[in-house]
């Protein structure tokens, strides 16, 4: 049943976002220091209380080692292993309880698609704030990065600035006494304000997306007329070569003899023309 119970636990975290942030080796080390209890007597006793409040006490973490109870699930065997990944488990994340191990059950939930059983307050406030967080960060596994690098500055900058006060601080000194209604108030400012500047940042994105389109179409248009400039200007010079050669050309400049001196002209160039047969004739005779 243990047995089961890890390797479960184990395949879903390999297939899920841990995998970005953590390496194998790690994972492998985490899940070397479990410890299984079949008794729930040995296993109180370990934990050191006869009872949990009265509740059902299914697992805890140590110093990175991981303590499971014969009611674990799957569940509990990555809510513990997550303790060990994620620094968040030695109580520096500075948040209430219920948020601290609220935060590692609600990335715990999502990995094992179990429903959750404890820290419900804490799942609530998480399931509204993760969406704000992954829309201002365009990343949808923003909670496990923080969560494993415990990054709890950044969701601390993050509530106080889109919340304009110290939202930060009154989930923190305040949690446990606050429903759903108060814990509201406190996060939708915080989303309108993130959804103001995201359509500020996309307006100011489409307004240089248009200028650089306009930009781009003026350049191929400025190209586009040298180009062709280049090829009129080529064009009209060949134009204009032909007309000076056709101008140019003998054959084609119109006489202005009158028919009387044609006659003439033809005339003479045929007596030279014999005359020179005549002298060809006896310059051969002179040559033999």
């Amino acid at each position: 049943m243990s047995y089961n119970i890890i390797q479960d636990a184990k395949y879903k975290i390999y297939n899920s976002e841990i995998m970005l942030y953590v390496r194998p080796e790690e994972i492998e080390q985490a899940f070397q220091n479990i410890y299984v209890y079949e008794n729930k007597e040995e296993f109180l006793k370990v934990y050191g209380r006869n009872d949990y409040n009265g509740g059902r006490l299914e697992g805890f973490n140590r110093a990175g080692i991981s303590y499971l109870g014969p009611d674990a699930t799957p569940h509990t065997v990555i809510h513990e292993i997550l303790h060990t990944l994620g620094i968040m488990g030695d109580g520096s994340l500075k948040f209430a309880n219920q948020i601290n191990e609220g935060m590692t059950d609600y990335l715990t939930a999502k990995i094992s698609g179990e429903t959750p059983r404890n820290y419900i307050q804490g799942h609530k406030l998480f399931q509204k704030l993760e969406p704000i967080m992954m829309k201002y960060t365009k990343n949808p596994n923003t909670f496990m990065q923080m969560y494993i690098g415990n990054d709890v500055q950044f969701m601390q900058d993050f509530l106080n600035y889109f919340g304009k006060g110290i939202v930060f601080e009154n989930l923190y000194e305040n949690f446990l006494f606050m429903d759903d209604k108060k814990i509201d108030e406190l996060i939708k400012p915080v989303e309108k304000n993130v959804n103001k500047y995201i359509k500020k940042t996309e307006r100011k994105e489409k307004i240089n997306n248009t200028i650089n389109k306009i930009k781009n179409i003026f350049s191929r248009n400025k190209t586009k007329m040298l180009t062709d400039g280049q090829h009129t200007d080529t064009q009209n010079s060949m134009n204009q070569y032909e007309q000076f050669r056709y101008e140019n050309n003998i054959n084609n400049f119109q006489s202005t003899m009158k028919k009387e001196d044609e006659e003439k002209y033809y005339s003479y160039n045929r007596n030279i023309n014999q005359n020179q047969q005549q002298y060809g004739n006896n310059e051969d005779e002179i040559s033999k």
